[in-house]
């Protein structure tokens, strides 16, 4: 077993626990190893891609091709352009290119930079879920449930998914084809996934995925018919720690190989104290890596311990968090968080049921009285949470918790 006692905190900051009574993590715990040229990794992922003919092989004269883009790639602006490069090797002139961003942050990041990426030629598109028009129908899944996808991403001669793989705590799915479903889909189907995903039927979709049954994402991918994709695995703050391409089953089967050896961690015990640093830049700094980074933690926090959370968060509150701010009745607030089928209602909910269970800390950028308001400690410095870790029983430090997947030893 490893005992990580010192980190480098988001707002940089070193962190010393040799105070405190420090739980250890698996021997596996390790700098991650890190692609120094993503553009050209992923490039070189395309052109031999896994268990499928060559990018060049795959492609038709005069085909046009739709780069479908997930939410939370990380090192984007690389993956884009080594995936255009692959593609003008392969024949494809820029103007047959067209991009759907299912982020808004990811369309104003490709949409500044177009020149550069393809002398502007290639057509930049965010997705509106509520724009029927800008919808077409795929077909039926499972339970008669209509499948309706991205316009652009359904007239496409070949469609090249893009998502990154992570920990299945956020959405009981760590699939292929997350980045296409249902991020590109319509209102209402959106809407459906993020009520499950804080339900029970979250736990029991990924219970039966674990036994060999097909997501939803995997089946909107195979009536789309995108046989051909590409999954990204994370590296430490932020960075790209791997970049595969190739058939979906063979993609997958290497991602969650390499995820694992990346990110997975056991300790022996429970820690009175979980200090879960959201590692990375400005754009790893957001709720949705809070809420993940929370999920980490809750899951090897002692009965009644202390989650103290180390980011430079300064994003907005949205709508289901802000319905923490001054909540009375955690009950009924629980049960609007659960209807509102907002992009926040999963870390809204993760916090709701992190700060009935104990106390919860926060090192931010966001205002104080903010923070208390949503039930919250504001943290200042990392002396203040070293004082803090010597308090408690023990302590565990989890770097890059956005990231982990750590459970208990056995």
């Amino acid at each position: 077993m490893f005992v990580t006692e010192t980190a480098v905190l988001p707002n940089g900051q070193a962190l010393d626990l040799s105070g405190a009574k420090v739980a250890p993590l698996d021997a596996a715990h390790k700098q991650n190893a890190v692609v120094v040229d993503v553009a050209r990794a992923t490039q070189a992922a395309l052109e031999a891609p896994l268990e499928f003919p060559p990018l060049a092989k795959s492609l038709a004269p005069g085909d046009h091709v739709c780069l479908a883009i997930g939410e939370g790639v990380p090192e984007l602006l690389a993956i884009v352009t080594g995936m255009i490069a692959a593609l003008t090797t392969a024949g494809v002139a820029p103007h047959e290119v067209s991009i759907v961003c299912a982020a808004e942050a990811d369309y104003n990041l490709l949409s500044a930079v177009n020149q550069e990426l393809s002398g502007g030629a290639a057509q930049i598109h965010q997705h509106d879920s509520a724009d029927e028009n800008a919808l077409s129908f795929v077909g039926l899944m499972r339970g008669h449930h209509e499948l309706k996808l991205n316009r652009e991403v359904c007239q496409a001669d070949v469609v090249l998914p893009v998502s990154c793989i992570g920990s299945v705590c956020e959405q009981g799915s760590t699939g292929v084809y997350d980045g296409i479903f249902p991020a590109l889909s319509d209102v209402a189907t959106i809407a459906h996934y993020r009520r499950e995903a804080i339900g029970s039927e979250a736990v029991q979709r990924a219970d039966r995925e674990r036994k060999g049954h097909k997501s939803p994402s995997d089946e909107a991918g195979w009536l789309l018919g995108a046989p051909l994709v590409v999954q990204v695995v994370p590296g430490a703050r932020g960075a790209v720690s791997a970049v595969f391409a190739g058939e979906p089953a063979a993609v997958h089967a290497a991602a969650v190989a390499k995820h694992a050896e990346c990110w997975r961690r056991t300790t022996p015990s429970r820690a009175d104290l979980v200090i879960a640093v959201v590692g990375g830049a400005e754009e790893q700094q957001t709720w949705r890596n809070v809420g993940r980074a929370l999920a980490a933690a809750r899951r090897v926090v002692a009965e009644g311990g202390a989650i103290a959370l180390c980011t430079q968060l300064a994003e907005p509150v949205g709508r289901s968090v802000g319905r923490l701010i001054g909540a009375g009745d955690l009950n009924r607030v629980a049960k609007k968080i659960a209807s509102d089928a907002a992009a926040d209602s999963w870390t809204a909910h993760e916090l709701l049921t992190a700060i009935n269970r104990g106390p919860v800390y926060l090192m931010s950028r966001l205002d104080d009285d903010l923070v208390e308001e949503l039930g919250l400690a504001p943290l200042h410095s990392t002396a203040e949470l070293s004082r803090l870790a010597q308090r408690r029983k023990s302590c565990l430090l989890l770097e890059d918790a956005q990231q982990l997947d750590v459970t208990l030893a056995g």
